[in-house]
């Protein structure tokens, strides 16, 4: 197949939570997203690459975890060689990881640790529509082991023949004022927390969030213009979630939330 690769300039991307700044990584140019056609071969195989900084004064040693924001259907995951649906994979130091794998290997050997000042450039994401049309968001976050928190993370949205594409996590589709996540209180969320949204006048919509593992966790329908729900620490295991407000079946905003103990 022909590979396309795809090199496009968007802001780099942090992570600060309790108000402590963490010794990061920070993201060169990630790509924001791929538009394209299920007419054109060069689209059959899309890859994306961006090279990782460490900026920091110490070394950084990391991992890659990639979560599934939102896929067309069908899907093929977990993947089965020959099913039909779009699919896709990573690589991250040494190895290309199989199609559908949700994090790189916590192996010491097979960690990438990058000097301060220096770049790491193996990261390369892959996706293969396999003839399916519409848009495939998906998260990756590069990050130490156990330590989701102290990485940084960037959502690249594959669309194939289709209409609406997302920008990325907090960035809504359209203005400002659009449908959006307005909040998620406190950072991270270790009793009762809150997620804040406004549908700015569309009037229903449906709000997920995913886990780690990109499988739902919860989903709550909206009926309410703008409002705020609660939620509780203990419905949910530690780790990273992404909220997804969702109107007429389109992602339309996207933010982060932090589970802790």
């Amino acid at each position: 197949m022909n590979r396309t690769k795809v090199f496009a300039v968007a802001a780099a991307c942090g992570w600060a939570a309790c108000g402590v700044t963490l010794a990061q990584p920070t993201l060169v140019d990630p790509v924001d997203a791929v538009e394209g056609t299920l007419s054109d071969p060069a689209f059959d195989e899309v890859s994306v690459h961006w090279d990782v900084l460490n900026g920091t004064n110490e070394d950084l040693t990391l991992m890659v975890t990639r979560t599934l924001v939102q896929a067309v259907t069908p899907y093929n995951q977990p993947y089965t060689a020959g099913a039909p649906g779009a699919y896709d994979r990573f690589c991250w130091g040494p190895l290309c990881y199989n199609f559908g794998t949700a994090s790189s290997s916590t192996n010491a050997s097979l960690l990438v640790t990058i000097p301060p000042g220096l770049a790491n450039t193996t990261f390369v994401a892959d996706y293969y529509h396999n003839g399916v049309a519409g848009m495939t968001a998906i998260d990756y976050c590069f990050h130490p082991v156990g330590a989701l928190e102290a990485g940084a993370c960037h959502v690249v949205s594959y669309c194939m023949d289709a209409e609406n594409c997302v920008l990325g996590v907090g960035s809504a589709v359209g203005s400002a004022a659009g449908p959006r996540i307005v909040s998620v209180a406190p950072q991270p969320l270790v009793e009762l927390g809150s997620l804040t949204f406004d549908l700015a006048g569309a009037g229903k919509g449906r709000l997920r969030l995913v886990n780690a593992a990109g499988m739902q966790a919860a989903a709550w329908e909206l009926d309410a213009d703008r409002g705020t729900l609660f939620v509780s620490a203990s419905d949910f295991a530690p780790g990273m979630y992404i909220a997804v407000l969702e109107v007429d079946g389109v992602v339309r905003h996207t933010a982060r939330c932090w589970v802790g103990r």
